[in-house]
């Protein structure tokens, strides 16, 4: 279970965020035939390519009573995407986003709380091999493999000269002090049927690591689980709030 985090309050006026400027949305939700949260369901669509990329598809689902729409608070606001292209060479298979308890400033048209921000997603060995491919260089050799439930890698290593390849099994955790970064963390490995010293295990993991880096994603994800389900890697975490300049 994701643990929940304290409310996030912003109390400069003139603060904004990545994720707070796609829930302006519901800022102009109001006075219309239609109703408040398809207005607002509408709005945040619109704005989602730009503010985290282009995607297959997004899904959103604006909850809450009506007046209380119209005066800037929404219980709950959900977005579902699929194949979400968070940089160049990322893409998402599955990305889903919820926020809770959001309070605006309708005149001043800032964001002021955010209950909960969480994330989760999902990636197919295809679109990892991209990634790793784009990120690590296709002359790199790395290989990551989704089995059922762990991870396989292939990591070419040249100990004193001597070219090799190890191969190593286990899973994906957060790299220490940097959330949005994933390692390696091997719970064997092997040099064909050799168990493998320290010392080459180490150096396979320094080529390796991070397998995932989330850090030049436009909405910072800091990740707190990190899984593999069914051949699937599937990453859980919150959602941080990051100043940036109004669009324009």
């Amino acid at each position: 279970m994701i643990p929940k985090r304290p409310n996030i309050t912003f109390r400069s006026s003139s603060s904004f965020a990545a994720l707070p400027l796609i829930f302006l949305g519901l800022l102009s939700a109001g006075c219309a035939s239609v109703s408040p949260q398809r207005i607002a369901e509408r709005k945040i669509s619109a704005a989602l390519p730009r503010m985290l990329g282009p995607a297959q598809k997004y899904d959103v689902h604006v909850s809450g009573d009506t007046f209380a729409l119209t005066r800037g608070r929404a219980k709950q606001v959900r977005i579902a995407g699929s194949q979400v292209q968070l940089t160049p060479s990322l893409t998402m298979d599955t990305l889903n986003l919820n926020a809770t308890d959001l309070s605006f400033d309708t005149k001043a048209h800032t964001l002021q709380k955010i209950g909960a921000l969480d994330f989760d997603g999902s990636l197919s060995q295809e679109n990892l091999t991209h990634y790793l491919s784009q990120v690590k260089g296709k002359a790199s050799g790395l290989q990551v493999t989704l089995r059922d439930s762990s991870l396989e890698a292939s990591v070419p290593v040249s100990p004193l000269g001597i070219q090799t390849t190890v191969r190593l099994s286990g899973n994906l955790t957060p790299h220490p002090g940097e959330p949005n970064k994933l390692d390696f963390q091997a719970d064997g490995g092997h040099l064909g049927i050799v168990p493998l010293p320290a010392s080459l295990l180490n150096l396979a993991l320094d080529r390796l690591n991070p397998v995932l880096d989330l850090s030049g994603v436009r909405i910072p994800l800091s990740v707190t689980s990190a899984t593999v389900e069914h051949g699937e890697l599937k990453v859980r975490g919150t959602a941080e709030m990051s100043p940036i300049s109004p669009p324009k």
